[in-house]
């Protein structure tokens, strides 16, 4: 696995060890579960800074990538399908109205109906393609590893949710 070096020369102060991921899955005086919490952790305020630089907010790509296949949905659908509270939707929604990126429909049933707008799905294709130039950055420091880096990771994410819901039974 091509590995990501630190300058030698550089004083390496407490923070950095402790957000430094290569120095996290090195240490030894920690179990695995530990060392895989926080860089875990690091990862998610990493991901979340880089989210901040996008025009849309994380509600509206969630809601966005939803309706990006062209169908609409009801807020409880919306509700349903992103396991949020119909309350947490519907400002979310409200949100989303006000900015322009979604539109609300009489529907058949009766029931309003949401899907994106053409200006939505064009700020929503954008970001995604620079949180994506972001993750193929990552990826490409793993060189000839990407491949066996996405089955450990998918492994991985799989055997997490089978235990999040053995825990949940």
């Amino acid at each position: 696995m091509a590995r990501m070096t630190t300058d030698p020369t550089r004083r390496t102060t407490r923070r950095d060890r402790s957000t430094d991921p290569i120095a996290m899955a090195q240490r030894t005086d920690l179990r695995p579960v530990h060392r895989a919490a926080a860089i875990l952790h690091t990862f998610d305020v990493d991901r979340r800074v880089v989210e901040g630089g996008t025009r849309l907010s994380a509600a509206d790509l969630r809601l966005l990538w939803l309706l990006s296949d062209g169908l609409g949905r009801t807020q409880r659908e919306i509700s349903s399908e992103l396991s949020l509270e119909q309350s947490t939707v519907n400002r979310q929604v409200n949100a989303a109205l006000r900015a322009g990126h979604i539109v609300r429909e009489a529907g058949e049933s009766g029931a309003a109906v949401l899907s994106a707008t053409a200006e939505g799905l064009q700020r929503y294709a954008e970001d995604v393609e620079a949180l994506m130039s972001v993750m193929d950055a990552a990826l490409t420091q793993l060189g000839g590893e990407q491949e066996h880096f996405l089955v450990l990771l998918a492994t991985f994410v799989a055997a997490y949710r089978e235990a999040a819901n053995e825990q949940h039974r």
